[in-house]
């Protein structure tokens, strides 16, 4: 008697799989026996299991504990979306029907997921007045810590510049790409005197990334106002025609695209950091803009120069904001 397909090793169980027409098929395959099942089930993780979007309500919070703990998926599961248990970006349910999410069994579970890679935070926050909201993506993302991730997004988000900042240090053996999109730094302004500078602080943290790394910024906010990483001179953006360009750093000035259509003028940066050997440069000089529009204003000096200033004048202007900011 010929031996059934339940008989063969797993090798060529997964050979035989590699030739189903559809991956639906394999739904099929596994329901023939518990023992197909378990040898099949390296092959479902790859055609089900690369990529998952997850909102966080309890139930799915419960579903990524659960999937942690399944070997088909942890190996598999590539790219994670996390979404804010929310139904649309202005409107929150109560987010604290979220309390019954343990945070730490979160972290822990996204840490099991051994080939994860790419992770999106998305809706935490832009919402209006609801800090809590703030204060659950900080308890959420500064405990987390995945040794293989490559790409971060973060979109949508209100978060503690020191969260921001913590969530980088996380990972800066290891990222490769950085997208931050409508991003909103937080701080207390009554906490200290002075200037503060929180997206100086974030963009100086990249300096120990072991990685050159892909760096897009776009819509920036801090503590609910947007601000400006813009060339601190105030021919911009007419000189130019609101495009600058050094090594990998690119700022465009561009039209916002409002559902809406309520203000077809309004217009907002993309910023671009090419991840290449002069990545740095780039960011170092888009963290100079910031500081000295911050603390010094606009440079009437600096749009009269037809040629491009040296590293060495912005790190002399870095230098002068920061007596400034800790005088």
């Amino acid at each position: 008697m010929a031996p059934s397909l339940d008989d063969l090793p797993v090798e060529l169980i997964e050979r035989v799989v590699d030739y189903l027409p559809h991956r639906e098929t394999l739904l099929h395959l596994r329901l023939v026996s518990p023992s197909l099942n378990a040898k099949v089930s390296r092959r479902f993780g790859e055609a089900y299991f690369t990529t998952s979007v997850w909102r966080l309500t309890g139930s799915n919070a419960r579903a990524i504990v659960h999937f942690s703990h399944r070997p088909e998926v942890t190996a598999s599961l590539s790219s994670v979306t996390l979404v804010a248990p929310c139904s649309k970006h202005t409107t929150y349910h109560d987010i604290w029907m979220a309390k019954s999410i343990d945070l730490a069994k979160i972290n822990r579970a996204l840490a099991l997921f051994q080939n994860l890679r790419s992770l999106k935070l998305h809706n935490f926050g832009k919402t209006q007045g609801l800090q809590r909201t703030s204060d659950f993506f900080g308890l959420l993302s500064t405990k987390l810590h995945l040794p293989k991730l490559e790409s971060l997004d973060l979109i949508q988000v209100d978060v503690d510049a020191d969260f921001a900042i913590q969530l980088l240090e996380n990972h800066n053996q290891t990222l490769t790409t950085l997208s931050l999109d409508n991003v909103d730094l937080r701080y207390n302004e009554n906490a200290k005197a002075g200037f503060h500078t929180p997206w100086f602080d974030l963009l100086y943290s990249m300096k120990d990334f072991k990685n050159h790394c892909d760096v897009s910024i776009e819509s920036a906010w801090e503590n609910g106002k947007m601000t400006f990483l813009d060339p601190p001179w105030a021919e911009w953006p007419e000189f130019g025609d609101g495009v600058y360009v050094y090594k990998g750093l690119s700022i465009n000035l561009v039209y916002t695209d409002l559902d809406d259509e309520e203000d077809s003028y309004d217009m907002h940066t993309e910023i671009w950091v090419k991840g290449d050997g002069e990545w740095w440069d780039g960011i170092k000089r888009l963290a100079a803009f910031y500081i000295c529009s911050t603390v010094l204003g606009e440079l009437s000096e600096v749009g009269c120069h037809i040629s491009e200033l040296s590293d060495t004048y912005w790190d002399e202007k870095i230098a002068e904001c920061l007596d400034i900011k800790y005088s």
